[in-house]
């Protein structure tokens, strides 16, 4: 079942990645105030909020908004082993994953992925292409591996702050806890001293 494939996806590479001690930023992406496209946001938002998370010297976190392109220096100088983008995304109609997708939300290596792939969705609103992000990352910082968790948007309208459809503002709860829930996890997590 395809869910369960993007949740397996999601929970085996975080924990393969705590396993090795690996440096791991989250990055929120989105328009707050395009309802739905703040989701990236909303999720990076609630997962910095956890002190015990805070604590782990690995895992960092940017909320860069729209800004990603300006930042991505900044994110790349932490050297991190990996980079989660966390993004408001939209399927493309047309492809076959769309039509057989039951799933709340995509998960996937950028880094792996070849162009046809990555054409298969897209951002929300904005006008950064996945695979110029992955070959500006792989061109800045080889060893890096950048990886995608899309959450598809529901609703665009304009807000006066970040305000998600019910819909995606439960999924978002669901994969903070989620995340939270792995990133806590003791017997999988090494820290480095």
């Amino acid at each position: 079942m395809p869910q369960n494939n993007a949740l397996f996806e999601l929970k085996k590479t975080l924990y393969e990645l705590l396993q090795r001690s690996e440096k791991v930023i989250f990055v929120g992406v989105g328009n707050e105030f395009r309802m739905d496209d703040g989701a990236g946001i909303k999720l990076v938002r609630e997962l910095m909020k956890d002190k015990n998370i805070q604590q782990k010297k690995n895992i960092l976190f940017f909320d860069v908004g729209l800004s990603l392109l300006n930042t991505l220096p900044t994110i790349l100088s932490e050297k991190p082993n990996a980079i989660i983008l966390v993004d408001s995304v939209k399927l493309i109609p047309s492809s076959p994953e769309c039509e057989k997708t039951t799933h709340p939300f995509l998960f996937f290596s950028l880094s792996n992925s070849k162009q046809e792939q990555i054409l298969k969705f897209s951002s929300s609103t904005h006008h950064l292409s996945s695979e110029f992000i992955k070959n500006y990352v792989a061109y800045l910082s080889p060893k890096t591996h950048i990886f995608l968790l899309g959450i598809p948007f529901e609703r665009l309208e304009p807000t006066e702050e970040l305000t998600l459809s019910p819909a995606v503002d439960t999924l978002v709860k669901k994969l903070a806890t989620f995340i939270k829930e792995i990133l806590l996890d003791q017997n999988h997590f090494k820290r480095k001293a």
